[in-house]
Formats: structure tokens, sequence, C-alpha cells
């Protein structure tokens, strides 16, 4: 089994992301099912952690970013076989220039 490791710009994306939805969008319901949602989808990767694919961006795939989505969002992430872990990069809107604000 791999080691989840989320990296603290990820975890300040899906703060801001559920505050959004909760205080903006006035929808806390939605906000706590996005979270329940996402804890669920990344606990499932510990054990085929490889199972997504690749970013298209050749930079980033070269870096080893992963990729699957959870409702609107995109999680990225990096396999590290040789420590059995894998780290929660980003955690960003589908609609974002991804590309851009991972390759920064």
């Amino acid at each position: 089994m791999y080691r989840i490791i989320l990296t603290k710009p990820a975890e300040l994306d899906l703060e801001d992301a559920t505050r959004y939805i909760a205080k903006e969008l006035q929808n806390p319901i939605a906000a706590n099912k996005l979270l329940d949602d996402v804890e669920i989808a990344v606990a499932s990767l510990v054990n085929m952690p490889k199972r997504n694919r690749l970013v298209e961006n050749e930079f980033l795939a070269r870096l080893g970013f992963r990729f699957f989505m959870v409702h609107n969002y995109i999680i990225f992430y990096i396999v590290r076989d040789d420590i059995k872990s894998l780290t929660i990069e980003r955690f960003l809107h589908s609609r974002r220039d991804w590309v851009n604000i991972i390759g920064q």
C-alpha cells in the first residue's frame, strides 16, 4: 500500500473550493459532499496508484503527474515507487489553466 501525502498547495486548493461552494454558492451540503468524495477517491489510490493516466502535457508527464476527476475538479498527483508514496500536488477546478498553474 502507498502512503498519501497532501502538499500545502493542494490543501489550500481544497479549502478554497469548499469555502467557495459553502459560502459563495451558499451550499454547505455540496461542499461537504465534495470533501467526502475527494477523500474516498484519494483513499482508493493506495492499492493501485498508477491506474490513472499521465497528463498530456509533455513536461508535466515527464515529472510523473497523473490526474483524475472528482466532480468538476482535477486532482493531480505523483507516484513515487521508491518510497511507496503518492503526493497530491494540486486540486484545481477543471476550467482553470492548470498547465500554467502547476508549471510555475
